[in-house]
């Protein structure tokens, strides 16, 4: 059964860097609730006796595990600090980072840079007119 992008809207706290990865968690929950489900079949002692709360896993647990997921060149962001130290007014240079290597991956990065370019023009525009 899959899970629906949707079923993520009821899911507190989750932090998604970039679009694409909203249907991304979807299938990794799928893929989830496939495995413990196969797990739960199979009466290997083991397994349930690791599983807690007889396999359900809490929007919380969910919330925790997709927000500390990192994947490193994929809708990164290094920050390195500004090079004057006696300036606290100086903005630390932010790299955006990402190894597309596909046609999707790509589209995927190109939409990620474009909201991070809106993200930015709007707080300009709103700290500008404040």
């Amino acid at each position: 059964q899959l899970v629906q992008e949707s079923y993520l809207d009821s899911i507190p706290g989750l932090n998604f860097h970039a679009s694409h990865q909203r249907g991304n968690a979807a299938l990794a929950l799928a893929v989830c609730q496939h495995a413990i489900s196969q797990y739960q079949k199979q009466q290997h002692c083991y397994y349930r006796t690791t599983l807690s709360n007889n396999g359900n896993v809490t929007k919380e647990q969910i919330s925790a595990a997709l927000n500390n997921t990192f994947w490193p060149g994929r809708c990164h962001t290094l920050t390195l600090p500004s090079s004057n130290n006696d300036n606290e007014d100086e903005v630390s240079l932010k790299l955006r980072c990402d190894g597309a290597h596909t046609p999707i991956s790509i589209n995927a990065c190109i939409n990620w840079f474009q909201s991070i370019l809106t993200t930015y023009s709007e707080a300009t525009t709103d700290y500008e007119s404040g």
